[in-house]
C-alpha cells in the first residue's frame, strides 16, 4: 500500500539471455504498475453486488490477464515471487497457487 492508501502492485519480468560469445545475462523489466483493487473492482463489479476485495484468485487473474496482454506463453513461465502475503502466497488459495494452474512451471519462491 502507498501513502494514498492505493494497493498497488508490480509486475515485474526476470530473464536469461546468451550472446553469440555464451554469455549469461539475467534481465528484471518492470512492465505494469497498477491500483490493484481498483483493477479488481473494474473487473468484478460487473458480476457481484458484495464487497470486492483483492483475493489470490482475484489477483491471479489480475495477473493472467497481463501477461496474456503482453502476448507471453504461461507454459514458459518457471518461476513467481511475491512478499509473502496470504492472499499472495497460501499454498491453498494464494495467487501463486491459482496462478499456478494456468503456468505449471511457475513454481513460487518466498521472498527472504
Amino acid at each position: 500500500m502507498d501513502g494514498a492508501k492505493r494497493e498497488l502492485m508490480v509486475v515485474v519480468l526476470r530473464y536469461v539471455t546468451a550472446s553469440a560469445n555464451a554469455k549469461i545475462e539475467i534481465h528484471e523489466q518492470p512492465v505494469y504498475l497498477f491500483d490493484a483493487l481498483r483493477a479488481v473492482t473494474s473487473a468484478v463489479e460487473e458480476t457481484t453486488s458484495g464487497e470486492v476485495r483483492l483475493t489470490g484468485a482475484n489477483i491471479a487473474a489480475l495477473l493472467t490477464d497481463r501477461c496474456q496482454e503482453l502476448g507471453l506463453d504461461l507454459s514458459k513461465c518457471v518461476g513467481q515471487g511475491y512478499d509473502g502475503a496470504s492472499n499472495l502466497s497460501s499454498a491453498a488459495v494464494g495467487a501463486a497457487a491459482v496462478f499456478q494452474k494456468g503456468a505449471p512451471l511457475a513454481t513460487y519462491y518466498a521472498h527472504v
